[in-house]
């Protein structure tokens, strides 16, 4: 993993002072654009999963979405660095805090707003069920490699808190355990959350978004880093 989970991961990072400093750059988009805090932090997702892809003009078109004029370049100057801003700090919070964080500032801005409704499992509970799950089950080190990862699978990932869960558990206890992690969501949104969530904790997977019930499929995203950097591929319309 990108950044080594220590015990201090079971803080809980859904309180104000761990999201208000992200939150704050997504306000000064809204102060600057008359949009929502929920459609501004929607793009601010998109453009920073496209941004990590290296996808450039996909980025400028996810931006468009929250600017008056794509070519006013006093209001790109403004939109953008706050974009930037509020990821790099969405990365320093991760990595203080040694956990998941972007589905905690959802919550909070879904705590005033009829367009966020979902709340996801808390962190403190992922990491007691992925103890329990590891400790009932128990993990031969020996018996997984590259070729033969050990895996686990959520068939309703929500922003993929219980995936980085199970793989900080394996690390802690087991680090040369290869893990690749899977999830489903029917939540185009939470979906690329819990992309960004595994990139940001260095973690191999693929995220799709779909139903698992009706095994609908439409984006595929698989995050790769058997070679030491992230590779984040994106498939639409998945078999």
């Amino acid at each position: 993993m990108a950044y080594s989970m220590s015990e201090s991961g079971s803080i809980d990072a859904n309180s104000p002072e761990n999201v208000a400093g992200i939150i704050d750059h997504l306000e000064a988009i809204k102060q600057q654009t008359g949009h929502g805090l929920p459609r501004i932090f929607r793009v601010w997702v998109d453009a920073s999963l496209l941004l990590m892809q290296a996808e450039e003009e996909e980025y400028v078109k996810a931006v468009s979405d929250i600017v008056h004029d794509i070519d006013d370049e006093e209001e790109i100057k403004t939109v953008v660095p706050e974009l930037s801003k509020a990821l790099n700090k969405l990365i320093t919070v991760t990595v203080d805090r040694q956990q998941p964080v972007i589905g905690d500032i959802y919550e909070e801005i879904g705590a005033s707003s009829k367009e966020f409704g979902q709340y996801f499992t808390p962190w403190s509970l992922c990491l007691l069920m992925a103890k329990m799950d590891q400790e009932s089950s128990g993990i031969d080190s020996n018996e997984y490699t590259a070729d033969n990862p050990l895996t686990c699978h959520d068939p309703a990932c929500g922003s993929g808190r219980g995936l980085i869960a199970f793989s900080k558990t394996v690390f802690d206890e087991n680090p040369d355990v290869p893990v690749v992690v899977s999830g489903v969501d029917k939540s185009p949104l939470c979906a690329k959350m819990a992309v960004l969530n595994l990139v940001l904790a260095g973690q191999s997977g693929w995220i799709i978004h779909g139903n698992s019930l009706t095994m609908e499929h439409h984006t595929k995203w698989v995050v790769d880093f058997s070679r030491q950097t992230a590779s984040i591929t994106r498939v639409d319309d998945p078999e």
